[in-house]
C-alpha cells in the first residue's frame, strides 16, 4: 500500500514507535516504509534506532528502511502490511498493475462537500480517458445513513439519564439537610445577620488595605517586577 505524507494527519494514525512520511522522504536513498506491529515481530522488533530494513519482492521489489510502526489494530489483528510513500512506488515500477484503481482523498470541512463534490468529480472525468470511471463520495462517519439520527438520540438519551441522576441526587441531599434542620434547635436570624455582616467587613479590609499599599508603588516599578 502506498500512502502520501499527510494520511497521517488527515487519519489522525497513532504510531507505536517512530515516525511517518515526511516530504523530504522522497529524496532518501533507501525508501522508507512503516509497518505494522506483527511484521515488525517477525523481523525481531529490532529497534528503529538500528535502522532495520525490510526486503520486498515483486514490480516494486527492493530494500526499504523502516521508519515507523503502526500499533494492532485489536485482539487477534496479525495483519503484515507495508506502507509506502507514492512516489517511492512508482519510481521502482513501469505501470500501476491492470486491476489497479487510485483514490484520492481530500480533507475539507462538511459545508463544502455540496459545492466541490460535483465539480471535483467533473474535473477529473474530463482529465482521464475513455473507459474509466470517477467516483466522488463521502467516507466520513456523518455520510453513513441516519449517523446524524442515531447521534441526537443518543445524545438525548444520554442526556436524560444524567439530569434524572442529578435530580436524585439534588432530592436526596435535600431530603438530608430538611431531616438534619429539624433535629436541631431553630437558628436565630440576628445570627445569620451578625455573621454577613462580619464576612462583609473582613473581605472589604482585605482588598482595601492591599490596594492602598499597591497604590504607593511606582508603575515603572510594578511593571519591572
Amino acid at each position: 500500500m502506498s500512502w502520501t505524507p499527510r494520511f497521517s494527519q488527515i487519519h489522525r494514525e497513532r504510531l507505536l514507535e517512530g515516525r511517518w512520511f515526511l516530504d523530504s522522504d522522497v529524496e532518501a536513498m533507501a525508501p522508507p516504509v512503516v509497518i505494522t506491529e506483527p511484521l515488525w515481530e517477525r523481523l525481531g522488533r529490532v529497534p528503529l534506532t538500528q535502522h532495520p530494513t525490510v526486503t520486498l519482492s515483486g514490480p516494486a521489489g527492493g530494500t526499504y528502511q523502516v521508519v515507523g510502526i503502526t500499533p494492532r489494530q485489536g485482539f487477534g489483528d496479525e495483519e503484515r502490511r507495508v506502507d509506502l510513500p507514492y512516489d517511492a512506488y512508482r519510481a521502482r515500477v513501469d505501470a500501476l498493475p491492470a486491476d489497479a484503481w487510485t483514490q484520492y482523498e481530500i480533507w475539507m470541512g462538511t459545508g463544502q462537500v455540496d459545492q466541490i463534490a460535483p465539480v471535483l468529480a467533473m474535473d477529473l472525468r474530463a482529465g482521464l480517458p475513455e473507459g474509466q470511471t470517477v467516483t466522488v463520495n463521502r467516507s466520513d462517519w456523518a455520510a453513513q445513513p441516519g449517523a446524524l439520527d442515531a447521534q441526537a438520540t443518543f445524545e438525548m438519551v444520554t442526556g436524560g439519564i444524567a439530569a434524572l441522576i442529578l435530580a436524585l441526587g439534588a432530592l436526596s441531599l435535600i431530603n438530608i439537610q430538611l431531616v438534619a434542620m429539624r433535629q436541631r434547635p431553630p437558628f436565630p436570624m440576628r445570627a445569620a445577620l451578625i455573621g454577613l455582616l462580619a464576612s462583609v467587613i473582613v473581605g472589604a479590609v482585605s482588598g482595601f488595605i492591599p490596594a492602598l499599599v499597591a497604590l504607593r508603588v511606582k508603575v515603572i516599578d510594578a511593571i519591572r517586577f
